[in-house]
Formats: C-alpha cells, structure tokens, sequence
C-alpha cells in the first residue's frame, strides 16, 4: 500500500525513499547517494522500476532532475511515467516521457500510452540528449489538454520550451502512478539519477 499524496516534494533528502513519500518496485536496486540522489545500484543487466502515487487533476505539473552518465540508446534509456493507470507501468495506459534510441539525433520524447502501447506526441530538439546527459525537465498540462515541455540540459533552472502537444485521451482526476523505469546492460547498472522531483497542480 503507498499512502496518497496530493503532492510530491521529493529531492531525497532525508537520505530515504521509504516515506514522505513512499516510493515502491524492485526498490532493492535503488540507492539514495551522498549527494542524496536517487541511483539505480543494480547487479546486473535488466529493467527496474520505482513509483509512487498521488492525486492527479486535469492540470498538472511535473518537475524532475535527471543525469545519465552514458549516451542513451535501446538497450540503455529511462522512461519517466507520468500518470500511469497502473503500478505495472510498461502495460498502463497513461502519459510517459522517454530518453534513450541509438544514434546522434536522440532527443526527449513524449508519449501517450494505450494499455501497453506507445503513441508519439512530441519531440524535442534532435541531439540534445545523444552523449552524458544531466537535465532538468518540466512539464505541465493545462485545462484544455496543452501539454508543455520545458528543459535546461545543463540540469539547472534555465528552463526553455521545448516541445509541445495536445492530448486530452487520459484528462480524468484521480489516483495515478508516478515513477521512473530504466533498462540497462551490464555496464549501465549504477548510471541513472534522479533528484529534485515536484508534482503539483499547475499554478499552485
């Protein structure tokens, strides 16, 4: 059972991920660090995942850091879940934003998701997140289903515009998921951060 929040502060502070609020999934591969960061610590190749859930309205915003010290690709990306219909993240239906394809022109992907299935919504500048990448992102959604995309790749609060969308398919007020899932090969086990998390209705 994860306790519902109306909103999410999280930058891990407290040196946990056990309470204020509670995050679960395979939380045996996750770490807070000394630099009181969430790190994947795996010990081995596979896909992990760490969630939490809160109270979503029809206007939202999301606000996290990310670094990965690697250049992303398909066998090494994160996907951040935004409003997720289901702690079983990859089969929900929802709204997800992804880092991670091979090549030099990756870029922050947005998606809608259907029971599973992945629809693209927006895309942001090509090559921004093709090497090491530290960024700080945020996104909003207002009451006409607009969705913005906003990031500072150099992972501080210079946020720009980078992309936009319109979607209202999964606009109903209620209880979702929020959380990060990460795919990685042996080498990428203990690669992926994550700080700084707020989630909060837009405006507030």
């Amino acid at each position: 059972f994860v306790p519902l929040y109306a909103q999410i502060m999280d930058n891990f502070s407290d040196g946990n991920f056990t309470e204020n609020p509670t995050w679960e999934g395979t939380t045996a591969n996750f770490i807070i660090n000394d630099a009181k960061q969430l790190q994947l610590n795996a010990e081995n190749s596979g896909e992990s995942s760490i969630y939490t859930s809160t109270d979503f309205q029809k206007e939202m915003e999301w606000q996290f850091f990310i670094k990965l010290n690697f250049s992303p690709s398909t066998s090494n990306l994160t996907r951040i879940y935004l409003q997720s219909d289901n702690i079983d993240m990859l089969r929900s239906s929802g709204y997800f934003l992804e880092i991670g394809e091979t090549g030099s022109a990756d870029a922050l992907k947005f998606y809608r998701q259907d029971n599973g299935s992945k629809t693209l919504l927006a895309t942001g500048t090509l090559g921004t997140v093709a090497n090491n990448s530290t960024i700080t992102i945020r996104i909003s959604r207002n009451n006409n289903a607009n969705w913005q995309i906003f990031a500072d790749y150099l992972g501080g609060t210079n946020l720009v515009l980078e992309a936009t969308a319109n979607d209202a398919t999964y606009t109903q007020e209620g209880v979702y998921t929020f959380g990060f899932y990460c795919k990685y090969t042996a080498t990428r086990i203990n690669h992926f951060f994550f700080d700084n998390i707020s989630i909060r209705p837009l405006n507030e």
